[in-house]
């Protein structure tokens, strides 16, 4: 799957205005994500085993790095101790007014030397202001979902994922796929700041076989407008 990328034009110091391009990850993995992954491999490992592999990893490097040292877990990460802040002359002490300690990661060079080779991106059109659909996930089975059961649950990530279903004319809904008028509104929903939406998908028709997945937001600065995105392709109804 491709690296998802946008373009940004930000204002420099001198009035000119550069273009960047921002990596838009499709979904952030936890602990809990891993372990299922790891799992759907065939793995035998209890979750609970490998949580508290974990939780006993997470514990023994922050005990290394607070002692000064550098931990290397290989072909993952290198985290490291440093300071941040100059010194006026060399007889100088460490002042936590002038300089302060942080913590530093460093990615192994197999990962870097990979992202490089064989990494593929595709850049996706997005303004600024209007909300865009990345993915959506089946929250069982932690997958991409291509088709929606009524009933289930579907966390839903992109940006600007602002919605209001109080009003008529905002929200999340699905749409039948030949015919954009014929909606069925999630009201369901926990919303987990701009970027991810966990919902229960709604009652669909019985007869409604395909559907889109939309969403309307209405914009910050004009009550009046408002800003329609879908999520890209069809999804396909499994009716109970």
């Amino acid at each position: 799957m491709a690296i998802q990328y946008q373009l940004q034009e930000v204002m420099q110091n001198d009035g000119t205005i550069r273009t960047y391009g921002k990596v838009m990850p499709k979904r952030k993995l936890t602990s809990k994500d891993l372990v299922t992954e790891i799992q759907s491999r065939g793995s035998t490992v209890t979750s609970a085993d490998m949580l508290a592999v974990i939780q006993a990893l997470t514990e023994i490097c922050y005990r290394e790095v607070m002692d000064g040292n550098t931990v290397q877990v290989d072909k993952l990460f290198t985290l490291y101790p440093a300071m941040k802040g100059t010194f006026d002359k060399r007889e100088d002490h460490y002042n936590p007014n002038k300089q302060s300690l942080t913590v530093r990661a460093r990615p192994p060079k197999e990962l870097r030397k990979q992202i490089k080779a064989i990494g593929t991106v595709e850049r996706i059109a997005c303004n600024n202001k209007d909300p865009f659909l990345f993915m959506l996930e089946d929250i069982p089975t932690v997958t991409k979902s291509t088709h929606i059961v009524p009933g289930n649950i579907y966390k839903l990530t992109g940006v600007l994922l602002k919605i209001n279903t109080k009003r008529d004319d905002e929200g999340l809904y699905f749409a039948h796929a030949n015919n954009n008028t014929t909606r069925f509104k999630v009201t369901q929903y926990i919303t987990k700041g701009l970027k991810e939406i966990v919902f229960v998908a709604p009652d669909i028709e019985h007869n409604i076989e395909q559907v889109s997945l939309n969403i309307a937001s209405r914009s910050r600065k004009d009550a009046k407008l408002i800003r329609h995105a879908a999520l890209p392709g069809i999804l396909a109804v499994t009716h109970g």
